[in-house]
């Protein structure tokens, strides 16, 4: 895959934050707030991949097929995962840390992603925070092997393209697969995009899961 980074002149790499931008966007779409974390995030570098595939009016990427605005295309979202997680097992590989030295920040269709694929992967990472997304196909991780994670839901009151509604059902079946370290934040005002706010809450977020012992 196609991907930005971020790194400042770091003498050692110790942790990984990946972000996965939404339906119609490319990895350019979120590097630039790798800006304000690494001023909270020594020793990190930051990666942000173009999804593999291009929308069907070719106006930008998606991860997999939006199914006439339904996004419901299980082929593509496991074939996304798969794609995915050989990335992330290169990036891990590259400097020499663990699985649990990744975290995810997502967006949109980087979220569905990211809540399908992580708790799927052969290996936990450290968490993801999954700004204005969705869950899918959850009731299949039902008496069945997977990863447990922190996570943080972010999501507007007022986004017109994916409800608020998306996180709080996602955080509520996490919830009964017994997934203990959640939190839901709405945003009153805010639309389908990202805030100050949110990348501050957010910042602090990434600080516990990736630099608390």
């Amino acid at each position: 895959m196609i991907d930005y980074k971020f790194m400042t002149d770091l003498a050692e790499i110790k942790k990984v934050v990946i972000f996965l931008h939404g339906f119609g966007a490319d990895g350019q779409d979120l590097i630039s707030i790798a800006d304000f974390y690494s001023k909270a995030l020594p020793n990190t570098a930051f990666y942000s991949p173009t999804a593999p595939d291009s929308t069907p009016f070719n106006m930008g990427y998606q991860w997999f097929s939006d199914n006439n605005w339904t996004f419901k295309d299980k082929p593509g979202i496991e074939k996304a995962k798969n794609t995915l997680e050989e990335y992330i097992d290169s990036i891990v590989e590259k400097h020499g840390i663990k699985h649990s030295d990744v975290a995810i920040v997502s967006f949109s269709q980087g979220t569905m992603t990211s809540l399908y694929s992580l708790p799927r992967f052969e290996n936990k990472l450290a968490g993801l925070v999954a700004f204005s997304g969705l869950m899918m196909w959850q009731d299949e991780l039902e008496g069945t092997e997977y990863n447990k994670f922190p996570i943080l839901f972010y999501h507007g009151k007022n986004d017109p393209v994916v409800p608020f509604s998306g996180s709080i059902q996602a955080e509520k079946d996490l919830e009964a697969l017994d997934f203990m370290d959640t939190e839901v934040i709405i945003e009153d005002g805010l639309e389908h995009g990202l805030s100050i706010s949110g990348i501050e809450k957010s910042t602090k977020f990434l600080k516990r899961i990736l630099l608390t012992d």
